[in-house]
């Protein structure tokens, strides 16, 4: 475009013969041509400022350069720092809406669970063929159930906790699961999760879930009113829950529909007395298919023992022969698992503190008890943690599959850390924290 016919240039000036390029036309206040630095007393060094010529238009010195890119980047990085107050006021929001919310069961989080450091553990689990699943419960800092499932085809790692229900402070938890195509479901291998604990009023509660949800829903035994010792522990395994009755005796509540009860439950005092309400409890089966139970208890003397439950009689017939001594109300838990692919029994392995804070290991093999022992995976359990053994599946006519990689048992380390450890063949593997419902905990 011809500059004549442009209102926006200016002329070419001719100045001591030389030509001055056109310069666009500016209707902002001229900038007043500074005085050579050299003739200022105090000056800025010339690497830190340029020096123009008096012309028409903006310039702009480094220094100021400078401090408007400082004002530029300070307004980026409050920005920045704005949008991430905010989203972490808006976490600390859910989580609090979360907290509030103490029963149902269509309100489950995944916003971080941290296992307090007394918490009972319960844990239960399946296989079939080559893939197997586990279920682990406990209960975090601010009293909900929290539940970690582990799946085979997923490999060896834990889903994040997911918070499911409120409940007592420091209460028991036991877990156990079955087929249900034992009740005439048609769904396969589809399985069904049972979990039990105590209310804020020490009330017998049951929560239920299916293998493929994360929901879950209360369970029938919940309007049975059974109420407990309120510092019971529990022990379960299907269709058998045992627990301590105020007076210290031993009850257990069976499920059975073919005694015509309401919802099937049947619910018993048993002719035992243990040490004290507060004492550890485990259930496992005698052999590969449910064909009788041994119930682990302390008794009055101080020794742990097994009772024993068959199913030829329906009745439980007295102590068999283990009888170890232990400290009171020490922790237990026990593992029975497959002895090989091919036999029916089973092998068992007793854990339990000793006064010293040690895990000790009583197990039989075949025939025999041997004396406890320690093993270095079993060290630095937090003194009186809870523990808890996975002991999988079986029923009448589905025995119990073999493998080790179920053989697992959980406890809480002296860094308020879950840990889990596994047996196999000859000795005990430390397999670690678990880590999704041990972050916070203490360092």
């Amino acid at each position: 475009m011809n500059g004549c016919n442009n209102p926006g240039l200016r002329k070419p000036v001719v100045d001591s013969g030389l030509e001055v390029a056109e310069i666009p036309f500016s209707n902002l206040p001229e900038v007043v041509s500074q005085a050579s630095p050299r003739d200022v007393p105090k000056f800025v060094l010339e690497s830190d400022t340029t020096v123009l010529r008096k012309r028409k238009g903006y310039h702009i010195t480094r220094q100021k350069m400078v401090l408007l890119l400082i004002a530029i980047a300070l307004i980026i990085i409050g920005a920045v720092v704005g949008a991430v107050v905010g989203v972490l006021k808006s976490r600390e929001h859910l989580h609090t809406a979360a907290s509030n919310n103490t029963t149902s069961p269509t309100t489950n989080t995944t916003l971080g669970i941290t296992i307090r450091e007394d918490s009972a553990i319960a844990v239960t689990g399946w296989r079939y063929g080559n893939e197997y699943s586990i279920r682990l419960f406990y209960q975090d800092r601010d009293g909900f159930l929290g539940i970690s499932s582990l799946e085979s085809v997923t490999g060896e790692v834990w889903s994040p906790g997911i918070r499911f229900v409120k409940a007592k402070s420091g209460t028991p938890i036991a877990a156990t699961c079955y087929n249900q195509s034992i009740y005439g479901e048609k769904n396969g291998h589809a399985m069904e999760i049972h979990v039990y604990y105590l209310d804020d009023k020490s009330t017998l509660q049951e929560f239920i879930f299916k293998d493929d949800s994360k929901t879950g829903k209360s369970g029938t035994l919940n309007s049975q009113n059974i109420k407990p010792a309120s510092d019971t522990r529990l022990a379960a395994y299907w269709p058998l829950i045992v627990y301590q009755s105020p007076e210290n005796t031993i009850s257990e509540t069976r499920y059975n529909c073919s005694t015509g009860t309401t919802d099937c439950w049947n619910n018993v005092k048993l002719d035992i007395t243990a040490h004290g309400s507060s004492n550890s409890l485990a259930v496992v089966p005698m052999g590969r298919r449910v064909f009788g139970l041994f119930l682990y208890y302390q008794r009055q003397d101080e020794e742990l023992v097994n009772y024993v439950w068959q199913d030829a009689t329906g009745v439980w017939l007295g102590e068999r022969e283990f009888a170890q001594p232990i400290p009171p109300s020490a922790p237990i838990a026990v593992l029975a698992t497959p002895t090989s692919s091919t036999r029916p029994t089973l092998n068992f392995y007793v854990l339990w503190q000793d006064a010293h804070g040690i895990i000790q290991v009583s197990w039989k093999e075949d025939s025999s008890w041997n004396p406890p022992r320690t093993f270095p995976a079993l060290n630095n359990a937090r003194n009186g943690t809870q523990m808890a053994c996975l002991t999988p599946y079986s029923w009448y006519d589905d025995a119990m599959e073999f493998g080790p990689e179920l053989s697992r048992c959980f406890f809480v380390n002296g860094d308020g850390r879950l840990k889990q450890v596994q047996y196999g063949a000859t000795a005990w593997k430390d397999m670690g924290v678990v880590w999704v419902v041990s972050r916070a905990a203490k360092a």
